[in-house]
């Protein structure tokens, strides 16, 4: 169930967790709670480029759960930073299995992708594992450093749950007829309890200004520097940092 990374300090992180978005009452809600708390982690961050407060909830393998976190992506550097604390979370699945737990604003590094927008993801396992995992996500602007980010989960999984590595991995985002809505698919192997498991997924963004306009596919790249995943009892703790590089593709 547990597994601790040993890189990367987090005390930044862990102090400055804004304790007023720990149990939102509900999407309804969390637009005043999180930004209530902008200042708070805005202030500690001051050189992130883009900070996202995320609100989750789901149900996995019939159990419902909820919870919240905070992402930092700086764009100079291209390195990623995120937390999610989650309640009453499965004891038959783990967080680093799936994706996108945070933020989707990994997004915001593809030039044509930014503003509001939605994203509707299926998640697949093969090789080890089994089962498919829909994910819907409601990206807000507050500030042009800011977001607002609404996660929803519902599935199911079977299969092994002891993570021990996750390899780097790789997402692809194309045009399609629609200039505001763009197709992404992408696959990461992880080594899960001995077994490898592929975690594979496909989806769209839908661009909500509707000037808008995406054109040139690209591709990210993504290299998980550290991580560290706990689940007591059902509550639970996702940390990970991230590298990330983008590409023009074909």
């Amino acid at each position: 169930m547990d597994r601790k990374g040993t890189q990367w300090d987090r005390h930044a992180l862990k102090t400055s967790w804004p304790e007023n978005v720990e149990n939102p009452a509900g999407n309804n809600d969390i637009m005043t709670r999180v930004s209530s708390s902008i200042e708070q982690v805005a202030g500690l961050f001051a050189n992130a480029r883009i900070v996202a407060f995320t609100h989750i909830s789901g149900s996995i393998n019939g159990t419902t759960f909820y919870g919240s976190g905070i992402g930092i992506l700086d764009t100079n550097t291209s390195f990623s930073w995120n937390k999610v604390v989650l309640h009453n979370f499965p004891l038959d699945f783990a967080s680093p299995l799936c994706k996108s737990w945070k933020c989707k604003r990994h997004s915001n590094l593809v030039p044509g992708i930014d503003g509001d927008y939605d994203v509707d993801e299926v998640i697949k396992y093969s090789a080890g594992a089994e089962g498919e995992i829909l994910s819907h996500a409601s990206v807000r602007v507050v500030t042009p450093t800011i977001r607002i980010v609404i996660n929803r989960f519902t599935g199911w999984y079977k299969g092994p749950i002891n993570v021990q590595e996750i390899r780097p991995y790789w997402e692809e985002y194309r045009p399609t007829d629609n200039p505001n809505v763009v197709s992404h698919h992408g696959e990461r192997t992880s080594i899960v309890s001995g077994t490898e498991v592929t975690t594979a997924w496909t989806g769209t963004i839908k661009l909500l200004d509707p000037k808008a306009s995406f054109s040139q596919a690209h591709r990210l790249d993504y290299v998980m520097h550290d991580w560290s995943w706990h689940n007591e009892g059902g509550t639970a703790e996702y940390f990970k940092v991230l590298g990330l590089h983008i590409s023009r593709t074909s």
